[in-house]
């Protein structure tokens, strides 16, 4: 999808470099979905503008990362809270 990106950033007559970037850096399908549509809705006409929209996209990823991340490390807390030092030393 991000060759996508790149191909409707130029169609949109953005540099061919720029357009690269920033298909490069869109490279899951989950956030190049979302720089799609966000091209295809707001039509930006300066590189500020899809700059200023990936780098938003790229903190949401972050966030969502993070946030699986959290509730991961919480299960784990609980699963390990749910046995004594002992049980988790045994050997079988």
């Amino acid at each position: 999808m991000s060759l996508e990106i790149t191909e409707r950033l130029l169609e949109l007559g953005f540099h061919g470099d720029f357009a690269r970037i920033v298909g490069e850096e869109l490279n899951t399908d989950f956030v190049a979905k979302m720089m799609l549509g966000y091209l295809r809705d707001a039509r930006p006409s300066t590189m500020e503008e899809v700059a200023d929209e990936m780098l938003g996209i790229l903190e949401f990823r972050k966030r969502c990362v993070e946030k699986q991340i959290a509730k991961k490390q919480i299960h784990w807390e609980n699963w390990l809270a749910s046995y004594s030092l002992e049980e988790l030393t045994e050997e079988n």
